[in-house]
C-alpha cells in the first residue's frame, strides 16, 4: 500500500508541476487528480462510503415513514457486513410538499436562515428537533444517519434578508447523531471558503 501512496503522490506532483506550466483542459482535472492520491493513499477507505441514498429512489419527496422502512431494509438484510453502513437523507428535506424542486417560499428556516425537516413529511422533527429522532432509530438499526446539503444558503434566507449563521450551521449539524454529511456544490468555477 506504502508503495501505491508514493507513485500516486509522484503524480499528484507531476500533475501540479504541469498545472504550473500549462493549463489543464478541464478546471476540475487537479481536484480528480488529487481524488486519486486519497483513494490510494488511505489506510481506511479501501471502497467509497456505502449505504442507501434517498433521492435515487424518491426524489426529495421522501417521508420518514418511507424513509425508516427502507433503512430497516438495509439492516434486516446484513449489508453491513458489505460495507453498507449509511442511510441518507438527501435533497429538500426541508421543503413542504406544496413546493416542488425551484420553489420558492416552501422551505423550512429559521430566522437565521437554518434549514429544518419539513414536519408534514418528517413528524418526528415537530418542535423544532430536527432529525434526532430519526437518527437514533437509524442507530438501533446499526447504521449511520447521514443528511445532504448544498453549498450556500437557501434562496429563501437570501430573500428573507436572514442573518446567515453560515459557519456554525455545520458545527450545529455535525453532532453525534449526524455521522455522514454529503456537502455538494454543483457551480463551475466557484470558490467556497469555509472558517469553521
Amino acid at each position: 500500500m506504502k508503495f501505491l501512496s508514493v507513485i500516486s503522490l509522484c503524480f499528484l506532483l507531476c500533475l501540479c508541476v504541469h498545472r504550473s506550466i500549462y493549463k489543464f483542459e478541464r478546471d476540475n482535472d487537479f481536484f480528480y487528480s488529487l481524488i486519486v492520491y486519497f483513494s490510494v493513499s488511505s489506510q481506511n477507505a479501501n471502497t467509497p462510503p456505502r449505504g442507501w441514498n434517498s433521492y435515487d429512489s424518491f426524489s426529495w419527496i421522501i417521508t420518514e415513514e418511507e424513509y425508516l422502512q427502507n433503512a430497516q431494509i438495509i439492516s434486516d438484510q446484513l449489508l453491513s457486513q458489505y460495507g453498507y453502513e449509511y442511510a441518507v437523507v438527501d435533497y429538500l428535506w426541508y421543503r413542504n410538499l406544496n413546493g416542488d424542486s425551484n420553489s420558492r417560499g416552501n422551505d423550512l428556516i429559521d430566522e437565521w436562515g437554518r434549514m429544518h425537516p419539513d414536519p408534514e413529511r418528517w413528524p418526528s422533527s415537530r418542535g423544532w428537533n430536527g432529525f434526532k429522532n430519526v437518527a437514533d432509530k437509524v442507530h438501533g438499526m446499526g447504521l449511520k444517519f447521514g443528511i445532504h446539503l448544498m453549498a450556500g444558503i437557501s434562496t429563501q434566507a437570501y430573500d428573507a434578508d436572514t442573518l446567515i449563521l453560515d459557519t456554525s450551521t455545520v458545527s450545529l449539524l455535525l453532532t453525534p447523531i449526524i455521522l455522514k454529511l454529503a456537502f455538494d456544490y454543483c457551480v463551475a468555477n466557484f470558490q467556497f471558503k469555509f472558517h469553521p
